[in-house]
């Protein structure tokens, strides 16, 4: 596990609020099968190596999102053995 990551309330109007949280932030490391949406030529083998670089590995903006929460989860840090399977 990480360390706690804390968070300290600054002032809104004329009213100061000390809060000093700690949450832990937990690593998770899963293999995943994703359908993909039929959007997406995945015979051109240019088009999959742009998902895979610039949708999947990109720049840290993908996210895994539970419906059971209605919330995400987590951002995606690492993406790798990338395999089309159908």
């Amino acid at each position: 596990m990480s360390d706690p990551v804390k968070f300290n309330a600054g002032c809104v109007s004329s009213h100061c609020i000390a809060l000093n949280l700690n949450i832990m932030k937990i690593k998770i490391k899963m293999t995943i099968e994703v359908e993909v949406e039929d959007t997406f030529n995945f015979t051109d083998e240019e088009e999959k190596i742009w998902f895979e670089n610039e949708v999947l590995i990109g720049d840290g903006t993908l996210m895994l999102h539970s419906n059971e929460i209605g919330d995400t989860v987590g951002v995606v840090k690492k993406v790798s053995n990338v395999q089309y399977v159908s």
